[in-house]
């Protein structure tokens, strides 16, 4: 095995380190947001446990029989990194649980980082001074050979970002990903150590194992599951409890639609969306209706059964994740409805249409965990102004599972505006908040709908609304916004 050999080997542990890591961040942001929390979190952890293998293969390397030292290594990675989808649900849903309400929220991150992948990560940082030691035979290749092994290290990891990112995650999901990495390890652990039969069969049974675990089981198990689908985005789930059908993003509090199929008023806080006609200053019968963010179609649902006879409703929707419209289509009877579906980024979208509404409803606010920044600035509430035709209006829901830590801060971004912001909870006591804005909202223009129970929903819901006063507060910009440091959920 010469040295150019061995550059081939650290060429495709640089590969496997930005696999984890890319992997890891999207593992574990469905129970955590992928928030500048889990990204600091996710690429600290990786760079300390390279720092601490590189440390351990220094000294090692002077210590041990090279060759077996490189090869027990890539299995022992390998082995770890295969551990990691069968422990990670367990483990995550056990450090979101009210057990660790009181330790800071970046320890259980990094805590819960650490255990899942330090050990391979360490095992991959020890290996480049194990291969150096291995890959120079004579003292003056010392400077020629470690520039070779750094480069090839750094353009494996180069590769591995790419392929991550724009071809295994989206193509073959993020524990196949992970389980990809540990596949090439485990090869590269046979070929440079071949005849170490114990390693070879507890690894490649572990992974196996893994791989067969991955292929049969969703990625987040609940009850009573009926559809699954992981995006590049996101993990997209419905589930079935009582007839009803619940559309749940990642491991999020909550259900982000309800279907039911004999009814559209679901008694949820989109029941408060049927308000929204009545309240534009239009004495016509149109209505143009901007939805960011689908969900289900809920809100669609409930205009066209609902009022669809006291308003000609034109229904666009701008969804970023494809996954979530064929949920919403397969399980949700959003082909039953005469709805648009743009699939595109928000911002990007209401940046270059030249196309306006007359209600523009933003429902992309998951919980505290997951409220994208950019959808919550000075400038994304100047873009969803700009869309809106005059005397028409917006509106947002906002989850508020952490009291005021962020919602009076995003509250006074979109009055600093808007001219009229009123707002207060769906229902009294719930956690759910009811956001309008616009130039002026004459609430005393709603009228009844004819359906009795959803009346009365509006009816409570406009009895707990209230405006909101302009104060000198900060606000959150494209430039600056402190959103993600605010939605902590402990600590």
């Amino acid at each position: 095995m010469n040295k150019y050999f061995y550059v081939t080997v650290i060429f495709f542990v640089g590969v496997s380190v930005t696999l984890l890591e890319l992997a890891s961040a999207r593992l574990v942001a469905p129970f955590f947001g992928s928030t500048i929390y889990v990204w600091g979190a996710a690429i600290g952890t990786i760079l300390a446990a390279l720092a601490i293998g590189y440390w351990l293969g220094g000294r090692w390397s002077e210590r041990f029989d090279g060759r077996k030292l490189l090869g027990s290594m890539l299995f022992i990675s390998s082995l770890t990194a295969a551990l990691v989808p069968l422990i990670y649900e367990p483990l995550l849903h056990s450090a979101i649980s009210d057990q660790l309400a009181g330790v800071p929220f970046f320890l259980i991150v990094m805590g819960s980082m650490l255990l899942l992948f330090f050990i391979p990560v360490a095992c991959l940082g020890a290996m480049s001074p194990v291969v150096l030691r291995l890959a120079v035979t004579s003292l003056h290749e010392t400077g020629p050979v470690s520039g070779l092994l750094s480069g090839m290290n750094t353009f494996g990891s180069i590769c591995g970002t790419f392929l991550a990112a724009f071809v295994t995650v989206p193509a073959i999901g993020v524990r196949w990903t992970i389980l990809l990495a540990a596949g090439l390890l485990a090869t590269l652990g046979l070929v440079v150590w071949p005849k170490q039969r114990l390693w070879v069969f507890s690894t490649f049974l572990i992974v196996g194992l893994s791989m067969a675990m991955t292929s049969v089981t969703p990625f987040i198990t609940r009850a009573d599951l009926i559809w699954n689908r992981e995006s590049p985005y996101q993990f997209v789930q419905v589930f079935l409890e009582a007839g009803r059908k619940y559309l749940v993003i990642d491991a999020a509090h909550g259900a982000q639609s309800v279907y039911d199929p004999g009814t559209a008023v679901n008694g949820t806080y989109v029941d408060s969306y049927a308000m929204l006609p009545y309240l534009t200053s239009q004495t016509d019968r149109q209505r143009r209706v901007l939805l960011v963010g689908l969900g289900g179609g809920s809100t669609f649902r409930l205009f066209h059964e609902v009022q669809g006879d006291t308003f000609d409703f034109a229904f666009t929707a701008v969804e970023l994740d494809p996954a979530v419209t064929a949920a919403a289509k397969e399980e949700f009877g959003l082909n039953q409805l005469p709805v648009r579906v743009i699939h595109d980024d928000a911002r990007h979208y209401l940046a270059t249409t030249d196309e306006q509404y007359d209600i523009i409803i933003v429902d992309a606010y998951i919980n505290e965990l997951q409220i994208p920044p950019m959808l919550a600035t000075v400038e994304f509430f100047q873009e969803v102004q700009s869309r809106l035709r005059p005397g028409g209006l917006a509106a947002f829901n906002m989850v508020r599972l952490a009291g005021e830590r962020y919602g009076q801060k995003l509250l006074q971004t979109a009055a600093s505006v808007f001219p009229h912001v009123v707002s207060g909870p769906v229902q009294p006591g719930s956690g759910n908040e009811f956001i309008l804005l616009g130039d002026g909202i004459d609430v005393t223009r709603v009228r009844p709908t004819g359906h009795a129970e959803l009346d009365r929903e509006v009816t409570q819901t406009l009895g707990l609304l209230h405006p909101v006063a302009r104060t000198a507060d900060p606000v959150f910009t494209d430039d600056r916004t402190d959103l993600e440091l605010r939605l902590r959920p402990r600590g």
